[in-house]
């Protein structure tokens, strides 16, 4: 049921980019599962820039990219063990622990928020190495003004990244003097 519905809400998020909006599941059996066309509970879809539709299969441990074109399905990340471990590896053979949603920075690497592994995560679209670049996996709240990876989360769950480091800083720091 749920694949199903996440099939559709895949394709509306498509739809929305159409010229002409149309309704159609792109992935999906309705059946939860992993397989070619199976998938179980599809979470932050994404559009990439080679124009794939990339998403975190969250109950399979995984992130997948559908060619829109093709209607292939593959595995960019995730072994499907539920757990924190892989990094400085290859993304596939990592686990991941609740991926709930994805972004591409302008260089073209994604990341992935992992919600209980309490990290966010980066895998180099070149290399398909994944690392980790904020959080340290143990959940809490801690570690501003510190390095990213030595900062505390508890369950994120959404990401946005800017385009320009530098404006960020800037617009931060105003902010912290202002307030």
């Amino acid at each position: 049921m749920f694949a199903r519905c996440a099939g559709v809400a895949a394709a509306l998020a498509i739809a929305a980019l159409a010229a002409t909006p149309n309704v159609a599941v792109v992935v999906g059996t309705g059946t939860a599962g992993y397989s070619d066309s199976q998938v179980n509970n599809p979470y932050g879809l994404v559009v990439g820039p080679d124009g794939g539709l990339y998403f975190c299969d969250l109950d399979n441990q995984r992130v997948r990219r559908l060619d829109l074109r093709t209607r292939r399905l593959t595995t960019i990340a995730g072994s499907g063990e539920r757990g924190y471990r892989g990094d400085g590896g290859a993304a596939v053979d990592a686990a991941l622990n609740m991926p709930h949603e994805l972004r591409f920075d302008r260089r073209g690497d994604l990341f992935v928020v992992e919600r209980d592994s309490h990290v966010v995560r980066k895998i180099d679209m070149r290399t398909h190495v994944i690392t980790t670049v904020a959080g340290t996996g143990t959940p809490g709240f801690g570690g501003d003004g510190g390095a990213a990876t030595a900062a505390q989360l508890r369950q994120p769950h959404s990401i946005a990244l800017r385009k320009k480091v530098r404006e960020l800083k800037k617009e931060i720091k105003k902010e912290n003097k202002d307030g």
